[in-house]
């Protein structure tokens, strides 16, 4: 059996490593940015009922989320109508913790181009 020198390894693990990233967060991107699967699944599961939403309220809600998420809109202030009602469709608490979301989902994005 050939030998092959120690760097050889240790660049052939870090590249799988690499892919390995990689191909986690683009499944990721490829599930969470999925309008169609999301679409589906929020029916089959009864939130727009549940919240007291139509479903193409709540998908464009979904829309504005990841647009947030994506860094192409700055910030949260959606006013939705719900039962009937027109209302701000997220809390403070929510919005802070949305920032930390958009924080972590553009940084696995970096990581994964790196990788």
């Amino acid at each position: 059996m050939k030998k092959y020198p120690i760097w050889s390894y240790v660049a052939g693990t870090i590249g799988m490593l690499c892919l390995l990233i990689a191909m986690f967060f683009t499944s990721f991107q490829l599930t969470v940015f999925d309008r169609g699967f999301v679409d589906k699944e929020m029916v089959k599961f009864g939130v727009a009922d549940r919240i007291g939403m139509t479903q193409e309220g709540l998908m464009e809600l979904y829309d504005e989320l990841l647009k947030y998420l994506e860094d192409k809109r700055d910030d949260l202030d959606i006013t939705i109508e719900r039962n009937g009602q027109q209302m701000q469709a997220f809390y403070e608490k929510e919005i802070l913790h949305m920032i930390d979301v958009k924080v972590l989902v553009l940084g696995a994005f970096k990581i994964r181009d790196v990788a």
